[in-house]
């Protein structure tokens, strides 16, 4: 009788692990993800270490505009989108007319980088100077008009800007369309009298060799808040200046999900805000979220 009892108590618990198993299908797996392209070098140093811990994980990446991804997450093209920042009143009511769920969080600080061509003598401006040169009226000491270069039409950076100066489709604005991060970087080294904007993950990462690469062929433009700064005021797009908000532009890079269930897509976001993810974002040279721990062991000195 105990031996039945042992052998009906062993089938019970072999059952239950089938059907933990069979909980998760194939699909769970694999996700669909839309990224605006200002954070593609982050992204893929996410993907790579997400894959190692996540081995039956299939995660599918586009780089694209932001308005592309919150339109590929409304279409159900997209289960999870990366972009810099939350949706907006319009986009809410729009998911929420088709009762879609979401979850929306935020994993990191960025901000858009200002970048030039070495021999421009606009490396330090202030922002009165910089608003000038967003709006097409800011000129070289030759008297050509300084060209404004974007990665995409209706990008983050271009959005931003856009926001950030108050600049309305009645202002006529001239500027460049260079359709990636990367043909921007391209296009400003070749001409001495473009201003890029960029996502500043394109070169932020000292250990990233291709962004080492980068510049060495441009200058990141230091902005001063003050009419007339002192050399001390200028500051640039790094990792300290963004935590602080010295740098006068920073925005939250927001993850948004229209998974209710822990499937990859939860997985992935989670990976990302945890402590793990947040040191590849710190290492990507943007800010966190939660500030990693760093332990330090004091040894007693040796008599």
């Amino acid at each position: 009788m105990r031996f039945l009892l042992i052998l009906c108590s062993l089938w019970a618990l072999s059952q239950c692990q089938v059907k933990q198993q069979d909980r998760y299908k194939p699909e769970d797996y694999q996700m669909k993800m839309s990224v605006d392209e200002s954070y593609q070098p982050l992204i893929e140093s996410t993907k790579e270490v997400f894959k190692y811990h996540y081995k039956n994980s299939e995660v599918q990446i586009a780089y694209k505009a932001e308005n592309e991804a919150v339109a590929d997450l409304f279409k159900n093209d997209a289960r999870l989108i990366i972009i810099s920042r939350p949706l907006t009143i319009g986009e809410k009511a729009k998911f929420e007319k088709e009762k879609i769920s979401l979850k929306s969080v935020p994993i990191g600080i960025d901000a858009p980088a200002f970048i030039t061509h070495p021999e421009n003598e606009d490396s330090l401006v202030t922002m009165s100077r910089l608003e000038q040169i967003v709006r097409g009226k800011a000129k070289n000491k030759k008297g050509d008009t300084i060209v404004l270069v974007f990665d995409k039409g209706y990008s983050s950076n271009l959005n931003f800007v856009r926001q950030y100066f108050k600049i309305t489709a009645q202002d006529s604005i001239k500027t460049y369309i260079a359709e990636s991060n990367q043909e921007v970087i391209n296009y400003v080294t070749k001409n001495k009298n473009a201003v890029g904007v960029i996502g500043v993950n394109w070169i932020s990462d000292i250990d990233d060799e291709n962004q080492q690469g980068f510049l060495s062929k441009i200058r990141v433009i230091a902005i001063a808040k003050k009419e007339n700064p002192q050399e001390s005021d200028f500051v640039q797009p790094y990792t300290a200046n963004l935590h602080d908000k010295s740098y006068p532009f920073t925005r939250e890079i927001t993850a948004i999900s229209r998974e209710t269930n822990a499937r990859i897509a939860t997985s992935f976001v989670t990976f990302l805000r945890n402590e793990r993810g947040q040191r590849i974002v710190l290492k990507a040279g943007l800010v966190p979220i939660q500030m990693p721990h760093r332990q330090i062991t004091i040894k007693k000195k040796l008599e």
